[in-house]
């Protein structure tokens, strides 16, 4: 998509220290000649809008929200992916993941077979929402409280209080003989614990009970100055881990002994934190801590725990931790495969749910088909998704690409993203009434997924949003209009202007972001696909190929999201837009290069997904 523009100027560009001049043509399009690689250039057009808002229609986007309405639909739709199977083991603790990758999913479907006795290793499992307690201490606390050593000795005693009140209420729910008043257990959650009896686990409305504790200890003691805020976080802890809960601990661990039991609690985190609020990296530090202990201890205690972070608050956080606390971690990946057989089993689920209209096509899969241990299921999930969409599209460049290719292309390799676009194409087709409605209108393709990139990019900076009011303001002022690939140091200008009109931001602070949230990765090579022998065979090279004409310049690139650990700015190192903003800040594109994560992309990928001019 060229935008319209009937002027002829000139631009200097800066790359590699050298400035180069290049005309625009009236359709502002210009030619950049760089390493002997000639790349004709244009800027997108923001497409932002011209797509309504869709329906959930493939399950919803918070997996919280779809294992509470229907648990057994959750089951059927989760796939068991390399993350999931690795967090299962007793020895994994923490697991990392950025918003919107599955982290509350993978730990509700453990928790399920934990409850359908699906994994012997652990004989009950709790699901503990952290951000209650979270809360409850934020506004019970001063700021000063938690630079206290003392004070990290009582949050983390009402941490594990907290923890072991979920474990002792699942054992009274499994046992009847413990619901009663000669139980220990029993008699401190009625008394003090967390919530009542009678809740569900799944629907724990709130922590009532400590919360009216902390709510009176507060109005005791008053919260106008440190030393009151100080005490009541003390008084706190000597109410609530007093003898009765010694006497229920030392009952629950016998019950698990006794019985030869193995409890498991999960600990779900949120995606929104404020990362400038010094008291909740502190929490979460203790957190870990706490749940460090639990870990070095289960053959005590016979409890296991495992603990979801959001990479973007781990990131903060894990230069301060022991080195011993960088192990036992988990990273979300997704993979192409995994993607694309968690879209075909929802669109699977889909279409056999509308059972007066099935099409023919469904009745040749099984749910199994695509989620069980099979060497084809990649293959049966492409062929499915092939069904309601072209095999290939054309892009706004020159050349098409394969479908599914071009869809994860435009995301951080996040489910969350996927279905979205995917719900996208499945309204389509429900408003046009026509399950071949992509085959016909193949350019649609294209333009619903370039409709999507205002929504990714705002979920991507959603976990920044807490913490920075104007964030997408920022990412604008500095990624608008701006080629796709450049130097570090040619961000400095945008980033002091940026700066400038955002007082609480600092340049580092923008730099973080940018890069943390995706948006931005960093060159890790440059190599060519071209065709030659009139385009019969593919080709992939590290030099410049003899005919450029034929040619797309392939830049691999390491984003944040892939790796773990930090990537950093340095003013000499190369740097590029992710794909997925190109229309949305209208950059400045190289109509024969192409952008590629390097982690997920080896040769014969590429060259599969790219369907060269010359071939069609």
């Amino acid at each position: 998509m060229i935008r319209k523009d009937w002027r002829v100027y000139y631009i200097y560009l800066i790359k590699g220290g050298m400035i180069m001049s290049a005309a625009y043509n009236r359709n502002n399009e210009f030619s950049e000649k760089i390493n002997g690689f000639n790349d004709l250039k244009c800027y997108m057009e923001n497409v932002d809008g011209i797509i309504p808002d869709v329906k959930p229609l493939l399950g919803a986007f918070d997996a919280a929200k779809e294992w509470n309405d229907d648990p057994e639909r959750a089951r059927q739709m989760f796939l068991h992916t390399k993350a999931y199977k690795d967090f299962l083991d007793t020895s994994s603790l923490i697991l990392l993941g950025r918003t919107g990758t599955g982290k509350t999913a993978i730990l509700r479907s453990i928790c399920n077979q934990v409850q359908q006795g699906e994994v012997p290793v652990y004989s009950l499992a709790v699901m503990i929402p952290f951000d209650e307690i979270l809360e409850t201490l934020l506004n019970s606390s001063s700021a000063s409280l938690f630079t206290d050593t003392q004070s990290h000795l009582e949050i983390d005693k009402i941490i594990t209080m907290h923890i072991n009140c979920y474990i002792m209420k699942a054992l009274i729910k499994k046992y009847s003989e413990l619901a009663s008043v000669s139980s220990k257990m029993f008699n401190y959650i009625r008394n003090h614990g967390l919530n009542d009896i009678s809740e569900d686990e799944y629907h724990i409305k709130g922590t009532n009970k400590f919360r009216n504790i902390v709510q009176q200890v507060k109005k005791d003691f008053g919260d106008n100055a440190g030393v009151a805020t100080a005490c009541s976080i003390y008084e706190i802890g000597s109410i609530l881990v007093n003898n009765e809960y010694d006497e229920a601990y030392i009952e629950m661990r016998q019950v698990l002994d006794e019985k030869k039991l193995t409890a498991l609690a999960l600990v779900d985190t949120s995606d929104h934190y404020d990362l400038r609020d010094a008291r909740i990296v502190s929490t979460v530090k203790r957190l870990i801590a706490v749940c460090f202990d639990f870990y070095n201890l289960v053959s005590k205690n016979h409890v296991y725990i495992k603990l979801s972070i959001p990479s973007e608050v781990h990131t903060h956080i894990i230069e301060a931790l022991p080195g011993k606390q960088h192990q036992n971690t988990v990273v979300i990946h997704w993979t192409t495969n995994d993607l694309t057989k968690m879209i075909a089993l929802r669109i699977l689920r889909y279409f056999n749910g509308k059972a007066k209209r099935l099409p023919e096509f469904v009745k040749k899969y099984k749910y199994e088909d695509f989620y069980k241990e099979s060497a084809n299921a990649a293959d049966n999930a492409k062929a499915l998704v092939y069904e309601i969409l072209p095999e290939s599209c054309p892009t706004s460049l020159d050349y098409n690409f394969a479908t599914i290719s071009y869809c994860i292309r435009h995301t951080l390799k996040k489910p969350r993203e996927m279905l979205y676009i995917f719900n996208t194409f499945l309204q389509k087709i429900i408003d046009e009434s026509d399950i071949e409605y992509f085959y016909k209108n193949p350019l649609q393709i294209r333009n619903m997924i370039h409709s999507t990139q205002e929504d990714m990019i705002m979920q991507a900076l959603s976990m920044y949003t807490d913490s920075y009011d104007d964030i997408q303001s920022v990412c604008d002022t500095v990624l608008r209009r701006r080629c796709y690939h450049f130097l570090g140091g040619e961000l400095d200008n945008k980033l002091k202007e940026a700066a400038a009109n955002h007082h609480t931001y600092g340049i580092d602070d923008i730099k973080r972001i940018l890069l943390e949230s995706g948006l931005v990765g960093k060159v890790a090579n440059v190599s060519y696909i071209y065709v030659d022998n009139e385009g019969k065979d593919k080709h992939m090279s590290k030099n410049v190929p003899p005919s450029p004409e034929n040619a797309i310049q392939v830049i691999r690139a390491k984003f944040e999201y892939q790796v773990k650990g930090r990537i950093n700015f340095n003013k000499d190192a190369e740097y590029v837009i992710h794909p997925m903003c190109y229309e949305h800040f209208e950059c400045c594109l190289g109509m024969r290069t192409l952008v590629y994560p390097e982690q997920f992309a080896d040769d014969s990928e590429i060259m599969n997904a790219v369907r060269l001019k010359t071939n069609n």
